[in-house]
């Protein structure tokens, strides 16, 4: 049985153009499309969260392979459900100039 203050955060890793999602920290992620994305973030039901509450965090995980819409879909996707963005580079996934990265730097 979890606990109350033991809320599991949600990991989302982007890879080109599959979206993985672990539910927890010791989960192996599991390929989603993102209609089961979204699922996955309303099971955590957020918005019942305190606004200042970390447990709110996703972790988004992405390579500079991955395409700006995509990206950008994620991004609002976790936004719309309530979570907060965490994010985190992945070093070594690319030569720097992948979709999102050059999207971001215009």
């Amino acid at each position: 049985m979890q606990k109350k203050d033991e809320k599991k955060q949600v990991t989302v890793h982007l890879t080109g153009e599959t979206i993985r999602v672990a539910k927890d920290e010791k989960s192996t992620p599991a390929a989603v499309n993102l209609e089961e994305l979204r699922l996955v973030l309303q099971a955590q039901n957020y918005f019942a969260l305190p606004e200042e509450s970390q447990d709110r965090y996703v972790i988004l995980e992405a390579d500079d392979k991955v395409p700006y819409e995509l990206y950008f879909n994620i991004v609002m996707l976790i936004n719309e459900e309530g979570g907060y963005l965490c994010l985190m580079e992945t070093e070594g996934g690319g030569d720097g100039k992948g979709e999102a990265a050059k999207k971001e730097g215009e």
